[in-house]
């Protein structure tokens, strides 16, 4: 879950561990890919003495095509009429 300072968010990402490896001054690390939201609930320990948080899984829903270029679309005209407005062409 995402933390801000002491306090821990409701709302974090579902994620599938991938290749574990030793990081260089006996770390570890892991490779991680994000597949959606999720929801923290009820926090308990395990047999083994792990933490487990049951989760409320919210899988992202698939804008229509349509829909994602309209808004692309509606997008790319804000981006250029602020452009224009500041007098620059968008190139760095």
């Amino acid at each position: 879950m995402p933390r801000h300072g002491t306090e821990y968010g409701s709302v974090g990402v579902v994620a599938e561990v991938g290749e574990r490896l030793r990081l260089p001054g006996r770390g570890r690390g892991a490779v991680l890919t994000g597949l959606h939201r999720g929801v923290a609930g009820a926090a308990h320990v395990d047999a083994n003495g792990g933490l487990r948080v049951d989760i409320d899984e919210r899988p992202d829903v698939q804008t229509p095509r349509i829909k994602t270029d309209e808004l692309e679309r509606e997008y790319r005209a804000v981006v250029s009429e602020i452009l224009d407005l500041r007098g620059d062409d968008g190139r760095a």
